[in-house]
């Protein structure tokens, strides 16, 4: 007796194919699989190739899937198959798909970490920030090392970046000011020797801003510390706090001087 199951409706809709078949169940199938294996109603299938043709339209699924990542944004091949391996799909799979992707040049690590270095060397990145992006996206390291290997001035980029953005912090002295810019050029992935640099470029705070700051830090700390301290104790309270906020050694013995007379 045979186990074919017959083809008895198909319902076709723009992005799937719904089989239904005479023992009752359904299958949504992709419109690739459909035209592959010649389905039509009244045809008979053994069980077999059932099987086959759902593991086709799964796969077809997952391809198409992959393939429309690419209509919005780029991927490495690690990132693809990350991708691949949250939807279930088994290895031999996602070998298969990530090979037509490079066919399709779609896919291309080396391609991929060279648009990304120059995107990131335009937006005032340092090679340590390029280097840790791509190992967190999966290009191998030889391909990192030939992209950092190529020339670039991070040095003017660092200065570039230290110049705008000197402009836009808040700092109490000249001190801070280095500070505050050095933690954002070593945020960025700049080594100090590119930091050195582009500090050395940075004007100065004007001194009445400087001072304005100081008196306002000192009446700060005086209000805190007068609880407590007097005399040589509470002069020595608030020289080395604000000493640690990056006031000079004549700018806070002025003003300790000044207040007292």
């Amino acid at each position: 007796m045979s186990n074919n199951i017959e083809i008895t409706n198909i319902e076709i809709k723009r992005k799937t194919i719904s089989l239904t078949f005479s023992n009752g169940e359904t299958l949504k199938i992709t419109p690739s699989v459909y035209s592959e294996y010649y389905l039509y109603t009244g045809k008979k299938i053994e069980p077999e190739e059932i099987k086959a043709i759902k593991k086709a339209s799964e796969q077809a699924k997952l391809r198409d899937y992959a393939f429309n990542l690419f209509a919005r944004a780029s991927y490495t091949t690690e990132e693809i198959r990350k991708k691949l391996r949250t939807r279930k799909a088994s290895k031999s799979t996602i070998d298969t798909i990530i090979k037509q992707l490079e066919n399709a040049q779609l896919l291309d690590d080396r391609q991929y970490a060279m648009e990304k270095c120059a995107y990131l060397q335009a937006s005032h990145r340092g090679p340590r920030y390029i280097e840790n992006d791509l190992k967190r996206r999966g290009i191998a390291g030889d391909i990192i090392e030939e992209v950092l290997s190529k020339p670039f001035d991070y040095e003017e980029t660092a200065k570039q970046y230290a110049l705008k953005a000197s402009k836009n912090i808040n700092a109490r002295n000249n001190k801070d000011l280095k500070n505050k810019l050095t933690n954002q050029l070593l945020n960025r992935g700049f080594y100090n020797a590119h930091i050195n640099v582009a500090l050395e470029i940075i004007p100065p705070l004007e001194e009445g801003k400087i001072l304005k700051k100081l008196k306002l830090d000192y009446e700060k700390a005086k209000r805190r510390y007068e609880k407590k301290y007097e005399g040589y104790e509470l002069n020595n309270r608030l020289f080395k706090y604000l000493s640690q906020r990056g006031y000079n050694y004549n700018e806070i013995n002025e003003i300790i001087t000044k207040e007292e007379n």
